[in-house]
């Protein structure tokens, strides 16, 4: 699945029916920065927002999931298969759809995490240095507070 292709083929569909981002976001019930992100192939629409539009516009699904009208439809195919089996691979095309955002979704999830916990520990490391020098340097910084002893043998 090409999002360049789609987001092109979406612009395209929207143009026909000559309507700014703005008007188009807001049938959709979306932002005008969504719209501008899915034409652009940033981002692509959720799979409802995709069949919406597939309504919308009068096209199929399957013709929004390649980025290209179809001059067949889905009772005839160019290599002669059945209405039932371009149903299944329109439906195979929609799974695929939403397991690649899915697994976009997850993998943005792992590195948000992964960011977080490199921060904890950097800020718990300079806060441990700080503390750790200004008792060293500076006995009197922090009289009322004793820290364990360390492997060295002194407490603070």
């Amino acid at each position: 699945m090409d999002q360049q292709k789609i987001g092109t083929f979406l612009k395209q569909l929207r143009q026909e029916r000559q309507l700014t981002q703005e008007n188009l976001a807001e049938i959709m019930c979306v932002t005008n920065r969504s719209v501008s992100r899915w034409e652009n192939g940033v981002n692509l629409p959720d799979l409802p927002v995709l069949v919406q539009l597939a309504d919308f516009y009068g096209v199929e699904l399957r013709e929004l999931l390649n980025g290209e009208r179809n001059p067949d439809t889905m009772n005839s195919t160019p290599n002669g298969s059945t209405s039932k089996d371009a149903a299944e691979e329109t439906a195979r095309m929609a799974a695929d759809y939403s397991s690649s955002y899915t697994e976009y979704l997850t993998r943005r999830f792992h590195i948000m995490y992964l960011i977080s916990i490199v921060t904890m520990f950097i800020y718990m490391a300079c806060a441990g240095s700080i503390f750790l020098f200004c008792c060293l340097l500076q006995r009197s910084c922090c009289p009322s507070f004793r820290v364990p002893a360390l492997a060295s043998g002194w407490v603070c």
